[in-house]
């Protein structure tokens, strides 16, 4: 046998070593990736940040699986029962949960609303004309209590009006129909019902001062307290990859939104309306997702102040804020804590190991 094919042997059985110990890393690797369960409440782009992780590879050692609800209430009861460990939704159930004793603890605020929510007046209705009529908002969500809020602050009692538990979708093709005379409304819902309804008027919007400046408007991750006590690395590890996401789509704002497009089967323009064209989301009355530093900012877990005016620590003044509207609207019975409702921990760990959410 020559020396050539010796050596062609001797190249071949280096290569097939080479090949089983790369599959071999490869399937620890595999083995090795923690599992997530993440839940989105609705579709929605904000919660769609886990999509730009998976699709980045920003969490190599994670694999996230995500499911959109379209069940704000019921994804709560499938995180205390951990189902899911993940739960993007809105800011303001966070008392309804610490009151109930549920298992779960909101960890961050993810984004602020700047105009997208809406409540919106069918044709020819003024607000002394609600008493007896039928007003649509999703119960126990954001709506509920964005319309609710809209009604004491204009002195119209919220037994006046017959409530339809209805999301933003359906509300639109009721108050078409002539079904509902007062709803909660966002994007891009308002803008089609503006068009096929003239003399439809919106009487709120999330970034006036009496919405924005509490900051219940907008959305939150929570998560199931098993998850934060016996996963806490992996929280931690997680909550890096969302940050980097969001400091990813603030980079690369055209193909992240085609991201979230993808993801939700939306028109692209649909996701514009909620965050933009830029990067920035202030190119439209959208909602605004927090960077790290000011999201940390509002947990109060570095020095600073979140943006619109906020206070640091904001996080425990909208849980306050909600927690006292929720019992104007009878959601709740006592005022629970923020601290049976808040675990701020997760973000003060990734805080404290130097991350700043920058590139």
């Amino acid at each position: 046998m020559n020396r050539r094919f010796l050596s062609r042997i001797h190249r071949a059985v280096a290569l097939l070593a080479a090949s089983v110990l790369v599959l071999a890393v490869t399937a620890r690797g595999a083995d090795a990736a923690e599992k997530v369960n993440i839940a989105a409440a609705v579709s929605w782009p904000a919660y769609a940040f886990w999509e730009i992780i998976k699709s980045q590879n920003l969490a190599p050692d994670l694999e996230l699986e995500v499911t959109i609800l379209n069940d704000p209430v019921g994804g709560y009861a499938m995180l205390s029962s951990d189902q899911f460990q993940v739960y993007n939704s809105t800011i303001d159930y966070a008392p309804i949960a610490a009151e109930q004793g549920l298992p779960i603890r909101q960890i961050t605020l993810t984004t602020i609303s700047n105009g997208v929510d809406h409540v919106m007046l069918a044709p020819n209705i003024t607000p002394d004309q609600l008493k007896g009529k039928r007003a649509a908002a999703p119960e126990a969500f954001v709506g509920q209590l964005m319309v609710g809020y809209w009604l004491i602050e204009n002195g119209i009692g919220i037994d006046d009006v017959t409530w339809v538990n209805l999301n933003a979708d359906e509300a639109a093709g009721a108050m078409l129909g002539g079904d509902i005379v007062l709803a909660y409304m966002y994007e891009p819902w308002t803008s089609k019902v503006m068009e096929s309804l003239p003399g439809a008027t919106v009487v709120a919007k999330s970034n006036q001062p009496l919405f924005q400046k509490t900051a219940m408007i907008g959305d939150a991750i929570y998560m199931n307290e098993k998850f934060i006590n016996e996963h806490r690395e992996t929280a931690v590890k997680l909550m890096r990859a969302y940050w980097d996401a969001v400091q990813w789509w603030k980079d690369h704002p055209a193909e992240a939104n085609e991201i979230i497009t993808n993801h939700l089967d939306w028109p692209i323009a649909d996701t514009e309306f909620v965050l933009g064209k830029d990067g920035t989301a202030m190119d439209v009355e959208g909602v605004y997702p927090y960077k790290f530093s000011e999201a940390a900012a509002a947990c109060g877990v570095i020095e600073g102040n979140p943006p619109f005016g906020l206070a640091n620590g904001q996080i425990f003044k909208a849980f306050e804020i909600a927690a006292a509207r929720w019992k104007d609207l009878r959601m709740v019975q006592s005022t629970p804590s923020p601290e049976q409702g808040i675990d701020c921990s997760i973000m003060g760990d990734l805080a404290k190991s130097g991350y700043t959410g920058q590139p």
